[in-house]
């Protein structure tokens, strides 16, 4: 066995063990973006970072082998500005918004591109359900307001934004009797969070960016308003961990300037890919290898180009056929996503 010191307290670990599994096994919790404990570490991101004390080595401590004698500090200032730094390269290089403008105009909060994304899915009892969750009374709120969220939608700056108090007039006639906060307990709900979130923004659209979020989109008769929605939001909002640790660790969009990546969506089969989301963690491509092997993504191009591709002689659209969730699953923000 070998022992070392991590944050002041006495490890003994197996010969080969990793200072990650060495921290966890005395309650030590290292943020990871790149380790997957079913398929090995690439150590890759850096956002689990430590420091050897010793020689004040910055370590990888998903790929970092323990050593006898070893101090290691997990939550030293420069550890934390460390992390920080490697979070913020990361959203320099992230192309993408966590919230729907309309949600962030909405006084309420209101998810409306779920709500739509609902709708045109025929679920009306989910998309009401989620509008009495946010807005206590939408038919007597939503008449009075201002139409923020109209005047917020993306869609207007190429034809005209999406009638949506207008939907939601139609929708909140559909009371499914949902247990919801009156306004001035919701307002306390709000002002009593202590939870600091964060919010990436997409900054300037281009007429290319447009198209790519207009593919799709433009409604017909048959698939009404909702449909029109260009579903610039995150689908992985709620349990994106880059977003949860750009909070945590206080970290700022554009440190390192405006970022150059473009915006692009790929579909393969059922299964959406937006480049500028993705962070390289390489954790679909070891599922894929682990479940499908030489069947499943991989890296193509190099550098800044790098983005995850199909191999070559495999059908594009059949590229997640059976590893689809699990997929999606271990993708630690919203790159890969079901529509």
């Amino acid at each position: 066995m070998i022992k070392l010191t991590i944050d002041d307290k006495v490890v003994e670990v197996a010969p080969g063990a990793t200072i990650l599994v060495a921290a966890k096994s005395v309650g030590i919790a290292i943020p990871t973006l790149c380790y997957l404990e079913s398929c090995g570490s690439t150590g890759s991101c850096m956002v689990c970072a430590v420091q050897n004390s010793e020689n004040s080595r910055m370590l990888p401590a998903c790929a970092a082998r323990c050593e006898a004698g070893m101090k290691i500090s997990t939550s030293s200032s420069a550890v934390i500005e460390f992390r920080r730094g490697v979070i913020e390269l990361l959203l320099n290089e992230h192309r993408g918004d966590c919230l729907a403008p309309c949600q962030l105009a909405c006084p309420y909060g209101l998810d409306i591109s779920t709500m739509l994304h609902l709708l045109v899915q025929t679920k009306h009892k989910e998309a009401a359900e989620l509008l009495f969750r946010s807005i206590p009374d939408p038919q007597q709120t939503c008449p009075d307001c201002r139409g923020g969220c109209e005047l917020a939608c993306r869609r207007g700056r190429h034809d005209k934004p999406i009638a949506i108090r207008q939907i939601i007039a139609d929708l909140s006639t559909q009371n499914v009797g949902v247990p919801h906060l009156m306004g001035a307990d919701l307002r306390a709900a709000k002002c009593n969070s202590t939870y600091k979130t964060y919010n990436h923004h997409f900054g300037l659209v281009t007429k290319e960016d447009m198209a790519i979020l207009l593919e799709g989109k433009n409604a017909n008769d048959d698939t009404g308003e909702a449909a029109r929605c260009l579903r610039c939001d995150c689908r992985a909002v709620n349990d994106c961990q880059l977003r949860q640790l750009a909070a945590e660790y206080d970290a700022e969009q554009q440190r390192f300037g405006k970022s150059s990546v473009k915006f692009d969506r790929v579909y393969y089969g059922e299964v959406g890919y937006e480049v500028g989301k993705c962070v390289k963690c390489g954790n679909c491509i070891a599922v894929g290898e682990r479940l499908k092997p030489g069947q499943g993504p991989v890296f193509s191009d190099r550098g800044a180009r790098l983005t995850v591709s199909a191999p070559f002689g495999i059908d594009k659209d059949k590229l997640f056929d059976n590893i689809a969730d699990e997929c999606i699953k271990v993708c630690p923000t919203g790159a890969l996503f079901r529509d």
